[in-house]
């Protein structure tokens, strides 16, 4: 469930992206814990909602690997605090498919899982603020901890 998940420390992101020329990109990111859970990311914070459990993929690659981009390193260690989903029918955009989990120091990831090759738009998604997330996607989104999960 993803009230387990509240609280928990992100250890590492790795991410593995599929370029596939003339056709879609396709990436999984999978999200290692600080207590070894490794999980994906939530399709929705609907509160019968799952955690997807997954094992570590040989393709995939740390986004903490580059030490110099302190923007990526600014989430490793930081706990989850909460979750949000702009509905479908408000959403507006393609790349709000899965949940979005907010993280103690106010940023935000999710990810794209499929989008047009050439476009780099697959993967993980970081917004450094609330500004950021809300400038590109509105405001329309719901969060979990308001009525724990329902959209």
């Amino acid at each position: 469930m993803l009230s387990d998940l509240i609280g928990k420390y992100i250890e590492d992101i790795q991410v593995s992206v599929n370029l596939e020329p003339y056709g879609l990109d396709t990436a999984d990111s999978i999200i290692i814990l600080r207590d070894n859970l490794i999980i994906g990311i939530p399709w929705s914070i609907d509160i019968s909602e799952e955690v997807e459990r997954t094992d570590l993929v040989n393709e995939a690659r740390s986004i903490f690997t580059d030490k110099k981009n302190k923007l990526l390193l600014s989430i490793k260690g930081k706990r989850i605090v909460d979750f949000l989903k702009y509905p479908n029918s408000e959403a507006g955009f393609v790349e709000a498919e899965k949940a979005i989990i907010e993280l103690e120091n106010e940023k935000f990831i999710t990810e794209r899982t499929i989008a047009p090759h050439g476009t780099g738009l697959a993967g993980l998604w970081v917004f450094h603020s609330r500004e950021e997330l809300e400038e590109r996607h509105g405001t329309c989104y719901k969060r979990w901890s308001d009525d724990k999960g329902s959209a």
